[in-house]
């Protein structure tokens, strides 16, 4: 919840759309920070995770934006095992990757925190005041 005279914003998306119209820069400000969250869950879950083929979009990183973080590996390009000339290509159809989850599910209470102090740091630089409350 934010308050600024005249203007009461409820919510996370209504708070980072109204940091947004204030200065869009730190609405990207908020979004790359959020993606960095992503890349420490990659960095931390074991096995390490491997590369679903060559090329670009091939190794499991991290895609956000303002409020919503997701873990990607591949591409709608990868979505079925291809053979290739020459290759023998195993089949990844079904694997969930579940150590990238286990990881984030782990450290989720950290993992919220890191994202409300960010949330709040960005709201503080545009020049609104907030206030937390879990429901």
């Amino acid at each position: 919840m934010a308050d600024t005279p005249g203007v009461h914003v409820e919510g996370i998306p209504e708070l980072v759309k109204a940091i947004g119209k204030i200065d869009p820069a730190l609405r990207k400000e908020l979004g790359q920070r959020n993606k960095a969250i992503g890349q420490r869950i990659i960095d931390k879950a074991f096995p390490k995770p491997e590369s679903v083929g060559a090329g670009s979009g091939a190794k499991p990183r991290a895609s956000a934006t303002t409020n919503v973080l997701r873990i990607m590996a591949g591409g709608s390009h990868r979505d079925r095992a291809v053979q290739q000339w020459g290759k023998r290509v195993v089949s990844r159809e079904g694997v969930k990757r579940p150590y990238i989850r286990r990881s984030a599910e782990e450290d989720m209470p950290h993992i919220e925190k890191e994202y409300l102090d960010a949330l709040m740091d960005v709201a503080r630089k545009a020049g609104l005041r907030t206030t937390t409350r879990r429901i």
